[in-house]
């Protein structure tokens, strides 16, 4: 039986203008401007279909499976959808842990992506500053927050704060590539060099040529080895070059906190590298109205997550012919086996802005094709396909 392909049926979210999601670009006093930072600026080569990066030294990354995007409704420009906000990190299954600036407003409602599980609702009300009940916490120096999720995601694996090692680090997230790039929403990695630093913090250095975080990689993890040392906090704006500093999870007393957050919470999972990990990063995959993936379910399969997340590159003020005929935006449609009987069906989702996601339970053994389609400009995209047995 020839499987229906899914794709989504409306939508309810356009894509609007990157710099309205950018969770820094605030101040803390009138002299001086703050933004969250990202691992990378790119350099496009030449020819082949991977990437290369020079200007701030980072790649695009699948292997942490624990980082996830922070997203929240918002309308700039009065153009309403879900947009990227922030990195961040599971703590535990149903935990997730970023910037406490990422999550100012208690009352809004806030989604995580996860490529290995999909979009996952956030608990409206359930948002915990680590400076709560505290008025002596400097909240700048402790930028830590954490959301509760309505459901725990399957087999991911989760963080915790580990040895507080000083040396090279890696720092991961889904920020934009470099200073005036709007191309938040690829997952890109970069090792940096940990330097003396206030207490509180964990410092490196960096220039117009050496790595970096950006705009919307907030709460995302800093990592020595396997261990999480600290997270994204307000730094430089502009990312060009500076101190970049995280905010320390090592310290004994954020460890406490950490461990108060995750009390009871799940935190088992199998640590295993996706199916499917594809980084459509070079122009000549990009361009190209759509792309054909492929992966392959195996006997006794329970659960198959596909999902999407790109870039987005366009500004409103580059939409002077309507926000459809320039915003970056594409689909993600699924089908299954051409033959055997039908044994599950799978719930695709396209109806957020740079997120998309299907969920097949007990998915037919053999080939799935996955197809992305451009419904909009193009750019930038990442796929992951992960099937749970």
């Amino acid at each position: 039986m020839a499987a229906s392909p899914t794709a989504k049926t409306k939508r309810h979210v356009f894509i609007a203008a990157a710099a309205a999601c950018v969770a820094a670009a605030i101040s803390l006093s009138a002299s001086t401007r703050l933004s969250a930072q990202t691992a990378s600026a790119d350099r496009l080569p030449a020819t082949g279909g991977t990437l290369t990066l020079a200007l701030k030294g980072g790649t695009p990354d699948h292997r942490v499976a624990s980082v996830g995007m922070l997203m929240s409704r918002s309308c700039p420009s009065g153009r309403c959808g879900v947009y990227a906000r922030c990195s961040g990190v599971m703590g535990a299954r149903d935990r997730f842990f970023t910037a406490g600036h990422c999550l100012t407003d208690r009352t809004r409602d806030y989604w995580v992506f996860l490529p290995q599980a999909g979009v996952i609702t956030g608990m409206r009300g359930s948002v915990r500053h680590y400076c709560d009940g505290d008025p002596d916490c400097d909240a700048a120096i402790h930028d830590l927050a954490s959301l509760t999720l309505a459901s725990s995601a399957a087999g991911i694996p989760v963080q915790r704060p580990g040895s507080p090692l000083t040396g090279q680090v890696r720092i991961i997230g889904f920020g934009d590539s470099g200073p005036g790039r709007p191309d938040h929403g690829i997952l890109r990695s970069a090792i940096v060099t940990t330097v003396p630093c206030d207490t509180g913090l964990v410092c490196y250095r960096f220039t117009a040529d050496s790595p970096a975080a950006c705009n919307h990689d907030s709460g995302g993890p800093m990592l020595r080895g396997e261990n999480l040392i600290g997270l994204a906090r307000r730094s430089e704006y502009g990312c060009v070059a500076g101190l970049g500093s995280y905010t320390d999870v090592t310290l004994p007393a954020v460890v406490d906190w950490w461990d108060t957050q995750t009390a009871g919470a799940s935190t088992a999972a199998a640590a295993a590298d996706p199916d499917l990990a594809f980084d459509c990063v070079h122009p000549d995959c990009w361009r190209r109205p759509a792309g054909e993936h492929t992966v392959h379910v195996q006997d006794g399969a329970r659960r198959l997550i596909v999902t999407m997340n790109h870039a987005s590159l366009a500004g409103a003020g580059d939409c002077r012919g309507g926000l459809r005929d320039c915003a970056v935006d594409f689909d993600l449609e699924l089908s299954g086996p051409s033959t055997a009987s039908d044994s599950g069906s799978c719930n695709c989702s396209n109806d957020f802005v740079q997120v998309a996601a299907c969920d097949c339970p007990t998915p037919r053994t053999g080939p799935w094709t996955i197809t992305i389609r451009a419904t909009g400009e193009r750019g930038p995209y990442q796929v992951t396909g992960r099937v749970i047995y």
